[in-house]
This record gives structure tokens, sequence and C-alpha cells, in this order.
């Protein structure tokens, strides 16, 4: 999806941190993934967030 989209519209993602979690082993992977989507403009939340705002 990310690659697909045109960079003037990456932030208007939201990725969900807290309501999946990594497969058992991959943790690092994840957590490289989420760093990449923060890179790239991908706004970084947990449910908490959205539902209070």
């Amino acid at each position: 999806m990310v690659d697909k989209l045109p960079l003037t519209d990456i932030h208007k993602l939201t990725l969900l941190i807290d309501t999946t979690s990594p497969v058992a082993g991959f943790e690092q992977q994840a957590k490289v993934f989420i760093e990449k989507m923060a890179i790239l403009g991908i706004s970084i939340a947990n449910t908490t967030d959205i539902m209070a705002g």
C-alpha cells in the first residue's frame, strides 16, 4: 500500500501499533517496520490516541 501511494499522501495514513503483535521470533523485524513507516511520514498511534482525539 505504501509503495503505491504518492509520497504526498503518505501522511494521511495512521499505523495503529496496539492492535496486533509481532509473530514470535520476528519482534526485531516488526520494530524496524514501524520505524521505517515513521520515517516515511506515517503517523504511529495507539487506539487510545485515536479515540481520545
